[in-house]
C-alpha cells in the first residue's frame, strides 16, 4: 500500500498568509494586554487608597505607590515576602486578622471580603487605622490565581472629624454664657414686669421659650462632642428607677399638659429594686423619649411609661398612641441629626435627642429599640440596661400600680 504524504506545505502562499495573520493577531492581542496593563498601572499610581496583591502562596506580588506612602515600606522591600509578615493586619480589639486571612477567605468563597475598621502595621511599627477590602483574581480558565487587598487610610478622616468636633465644642461653649444671661434677664422681666400689657408678656414668654430651645441645642451639641471623643463622664450610683422615671415625668409634664396629654407610669418591678447607673444621664434618656412621644402624639391622647425586668436587664418602654412610623423609617430613628417629616406634624428639634439617648445607653452596656405597627398606630421606644442583683429591702416592699 503506497505511503500517504502530507499536503501541508509551510512555504506555500496560502500557509504564509495564514501564518502572517496569526502573527498579527497575536501581536495585536499582546499590544492590547500591554496597554491594559499600563492603564492599570497608571490607575494604581494615582489612587489614594493603598493596593497590594498576593499570589497563591500568600506572597506579595504588587505594592502600589499609595501603599508605600501609607506604610513607609518600599515596593522593593516587600515583594516576595509573606503579606502577614509585612502588614500584620489587626482587628478592632487588637487580634490578628492574618490568622483567619481575609484574602484566603475570598479565595475559598470567590467573593469580596470587607472589613470596615482594622489596623495595618507600618514599617516603623505604628498601627494605622484603615478600612480594607479583599478580592480574588481569576485567571483565563476562571480559576483563582491571586488576590488584591485595598485599604483606605482613616487618619485624615479622623483628623477632619476631630476638627469639626473642636469647632462645634468651641461654638457651643461661646454661646452658652450669653444664652444663660439672656434667659436670666427674660425671666426677671416676666416675673417682675407688672406694667407690661398682655401682648408684651406674650412676646417675652415666646422669647424665653426660644432661648430655652437654643440652650437645649448647645447642650446637645456639647454632649455629642463629648460622646464622640469618649469624654462624657458616667457617674455610676445605685438608684431606684421608679424615682428617676417620676422625676423625668415631672419635668416634661408641663409640655404634655399643653397638648392635654396624660402620662402614666406603670411598674412591674419592686419599688426598692436598685440598678447601678448614672442618674442624670438615665433621666436625660427618659426625657428625650418622652419629649419625642409628646411631639408625635395628637392632643388629648395618653403616653404610658412601663418599667419591667427581663433576665438580668432592666427594660423601660415609652408607649404612645401617636402617628407611628413604618419599617423604612425605623432603621434611621437613632441616627444623628435624623428628623422625619410626618404629614400634619411640623419638624421640631435637632434630631440629636434619640442619638444621644442611644449613645448614653450604650455607655451603660445597654441597647435601645423602637417599634410601631405602622402609620397612625402608635409607637414604642425604649431601652435595656444590665442590672445588678436586687438590693431590695423586702420589709419596705412597695409596687406601683
Amino acid at each position: 500500500m503506497p505511503k500517504k504524504t502530507s499536503s501541508f506545505n509551510p512555504t506555500s502562499p496560502k500557509t504564509l498568509v495564514g501564518t502572517k495573520y496569526l502573527q498579527k493577531k497575536l501581536l495585536d492581542e499582546l499590544a492590547s494586554a500591554v496597554s491594559e496593563r499600563n492603564k492599570l498601572g497608571a490607575v494604581l499610581q494615582t489612587m489614594d487608597n493603598g493596593v497590594y496583591g498576593v499570589d497563591w502562596d500568600g506572597k506579595l506580588s504588587l505594592f502600589s505607590k499609595s501603599a508605600e506612602e501609607i506604610t513607609g515600606w518600599k515596593k522593593e522591600e516587600v515583594l516576595g515576602h509573606y503579606c502577614q509578615d509585612i502588614l500584620k493586619v489587626r482587628g478592632q480589639k487588637g487580634e490578628s486578622v492574618c490568622e483567619q486571612c481575609p484574602l484566603a477567605q475570598s479565595f475559598v468563597t470567590g467573593e469580596t471580603v470587607l472589613i470596615p475598621l482594622c489596623s495595618i502595621t507600618a514599617k516603623d511599627g505604628k498601627l494605622i487605622k484603615v478600612a480594607s477590602t479583599y478580592s480574588p483574581i481569576k485567571g483565563v480558565k476562571n480559576d483563582l490565581v491571586s488576590g488584591i487587598g485595598v485599604f483606605r487610610d482613616l487618619r485624615k478622616e479622623e483628623e477632619l472629624e476631630r476638627m469639626k468636633s473642636d469647632f462645634v465644642t468651641m461654638a457651643a461653649h461661646e454661646l452658652r454664657t450669653p444664652i444663660t444671661s439672656l434667659k436670666g434677664y427674660l425671666s426677671v422681666l416676666i416675673e417682675e414686669g407688672k406694667n407690661l400689657d398682655d401682648e408684651q408678656k406674650l412676646f417675652l414668654e415666646r422669647s424665653f421659650i426660644s432661648a430655652s430651645r437654643l440652650e437645649s441645642l448647645t447642650n446637645n451639641l456639647l454632649s455629642v462632642a463629648k460622646i464622640e471623643r469618649g469624654t462624657l463622664p458616667i457617674n455610676l450610683t445605685k438608684l431606684v428607677i421608679q424615682d428617676v422615671a417620676q422625676e423625668a415625668i415631672s419635668l416634661i409634664l408641663p409640655k404634655a399638659e399643653e397638648k392635654g396629654i396624660k402620662i402614666q407610669l406603670k411598674s412591674k418591678i419592686a419599688y426598692q429594686f436598685q440598678i447601678k447607673a448614672d442618674r442624670e444621664k438615665i433621666k436625660e434618656v427618659l426625657i428625650n423619649f418622652l419629649n419625642n412621644a409628646i411631639t408625635y402624639t395628637p392632643a388629648g391622647k395618653r403616653i404610658l411609661v412601663i418599667l419591667d425586668k427581663t433576665d438580668r436587664k432592666l427594660r423601660v418602654k415609652i408607649k404612645d398612641s401617636g402617628i407611628g412610623f413604618n419599617h423604612n423609617t425605623q432603621k434611621h430613628l437613632f441616627e444623628k441629626f435624623y428628623r422625619e417629616h410626618r404629614e400634619g406634624t411640623p419638624i421640631q428639634g435637632t434630631g440629636l435627642g434619640l442619638y444621644i439617648s442611644k449613645m448614653i445607653v450604650g455607655l451603660h452596656h445597654g441597647s435601645v429599640f423602637a417599634d410601631s405597627a405602622g402609620r397612625n398606630k402608635g409607637s414604642t421606644f425604649g431601652f435595656e440596661i444590665p442590672v445588678e442583683k436586687a438590693q431590695a429591702s423586702f420589709n419596705k416592699f412597695k409596687a406601683l400600680p
